[in-house]
């Protein structure tokens, strides 16, 4: 009898899709003080109408962005920003992770540290406080993720 049901859930059993790994890239680099230049790469096919896009600092200000470019199997687009005060203690999030079924990696590079961290709408946050970060950027080599409280879709990643 179990060998019958074993061939019978194997004629059944049909094709398992999965999502594509194609996640997005925020590589963003610290020119001067309060000058960045940011390249936002993206998947071209997404699994949901709603797009994947960076979100700045409401301090931020957009002051260039270069046309889409095909690369690969990606769309990349050149950003520059003007923040104020920086981006340490600051969030910058990516938008439209979770309906798609996807996630981002962020790469930043300041004057005096470089990090790397994988976002996605279940691990979400990076957190590292501004006094911490000014005297020993060595201590973003620990991750300290928390769940989002930015909403459904949203990602965020505090420098």
């Amino acid at each position: 009898m179990s060998r019958w049901f074993a061939i019978l859930l194997i004629l059944a059993s049909g094709d398992v899709w999965a999502h594509r790994f194609a996640p997005s890239l925020l590589d963003i680099r610290q020119i001067a003080d309060t000058t960045f230049s940011a390249t936002w790469k993206t998947p071209m096919q997404t699994v949901s109408e709603t797009p994947i896009e960076p979100k700045w600092p409401d301090q931020c200000a957009v002051t260039s962005t270069s046309p889409w470019v095909q690369e690969g199997t990606g769309m990349l687009m050149q950003i520059g920003l003007t923040c104020e005060s920086g981006l340490v203690g600051k969030e910058v999030s990516v938008s439209g992770l979770g309906q798609n079924q996807s996630s981002a990696l962020l790469r930043v590079t300041l004057a005096a540290a470089s990090f790397i961290r994988r976002c996605s709408p279940q691990q979400s946050q990076y957190l590292s406080s501004r006094s911490r970060v000014q005297r020993a950027p060595w201590h973003w080599t620990t991750p300290g993720w928390v769940q989002s409280i930015s909403g459904p879709g949203q990602t965020t990643c505090c420098l």
